[in-house]
C-alpha cells in the first residue's frame, strides 16, 4: 500500500523537459491528485512561483542543480527564492534533482536554504517522500 503523497501542488525547475515528463510520469504513476507546474529555467521558476498568491503557491519544488544553457543556474535560484521565503508564511520544500553527486555543494546550499534535500537522478517518489 502507497503511503499518501504529501504534496498537492510541485513545481519542477529543470532545462531538460524529459526530466520533467519522467518525474510527471513518476508522481501520476503513484497518485493523480498532484498539480505539477513546470519551469524550464531559473527566471521562469521564480517568475511562476511569484506569479501564485500565498496560499496558493507549490509545496514542493524540484530543482535542477545545473543548467545546460548560459546564464543563471539552481544556486542562483536558491538565493532568490530564500529572500522571498523569509518574506513568507509558509515555508516551501525543495528538492535538488542532479544527475551528478553533489553532495558537498548540498551542505552549502543548506546554508542558503535549509528546507532541502538532495536526490540524484534518475529518482522515484520513494526517494522523494523518504
Amino acid at each position: 500500500m502507497n503511503k499518501e503523497f504529501p504534496y498537492k501542488k510541485i513545481l519542477v525547475i529543470d532545462d531538460n523537459e524529459t526530466d520533467f515528463y519522467i518525474a510527471h510520469g513518476h508522481i501520476n504513476s503513484y497518485t493523480r491528485d498532484v498539480n505539477l507546474f513546470y519551469a524550464m529555467d531559473v527566471d521562469s521558476g521564480l517568475e511562476m512561483f511569484r506569479s501564485f498568491k500565498q496560499e496558493l503557491r507549490p509545496d514542493l519544488i524540484l530543482l535542477d542543480l545545473n543548467f545546460d544553457r548560459q546564464g543563471k543556474q539552481g544556486i542562483d535560484f536558491l538565493i532568490e527564492f530564500q529572500k522571498m521565503e523569509e518574506e513568507s508564511v509558509m515555508p516551501t520544500g525543495v528538492i535538488i534533482l542532479s544527475a551528478f553527486s553533489v553532495y558537498n555543494e548540498v551542505q552549502v546550499l543548506r546554508k542558503i536554504h535549509p528546507v532541502l534535500k538532495f536526490i540524484e537522478k534518475p529518482f522515484s517518489v520513494e526517494k522523494i517522500l523518504s
